[in-house]
């Protein structure tokens, strides 16, 4: 059977993930927006794309503390389900995922600094 404590444990690691996944699908869309200002060749922004696209779970890792705004437990059978809803400061989340997306970017496709400066700014 699933504990109380297990099941939470793992309902707060969807929830994050689930957020992780929100912030990277709205940083995708603002990057998208500023790859022409940036002025990246055809080689560069797809290796963009591609890493917004990937960041989710680097994310997830560089949110930390979230607020627990609900949790609802629930008996099924001899396990536990858990329901929980979480809230995160929306800045913070932009600039937790402009860190990670920077690290990867320069990271993975040493795009030069006044490119990439160009295309965090949002």
């Amino acid at each position: 059977p699933v504990t109380i404590q297990a099941a939470k444990l793992q309902a707060n690691e969807v929830a994050k993930f689930e957020l992780a996944g929100t912030i990277s699908t709205n940083v995708a869309a603002l990057i998208e927006g500023n790859i022409a200002n940036a002025q990246l060749d055809s080689r560069e922004a797809a290796s963009v794309t591609e890493v917004t696209g990937a960041i989710k779970n680097l994310i997830v890792q560089e949110i930390g503390r979230v607020i627990q705004l609900l949790e609802i437990y629930r008996k099924v059978g001899k396990n536990v389900e858990v329901n929980v809803r979480i809230a995160y400061n929306g800045e913070m989340a932009v600039e937790a995922a402009k860190k990670v997306l920077r690290t990867e970017l320069k990271d993975r496709i040493k795009l030069q600094h006044e490119k990439l400066e160009k295309l965090m700014k949002f």
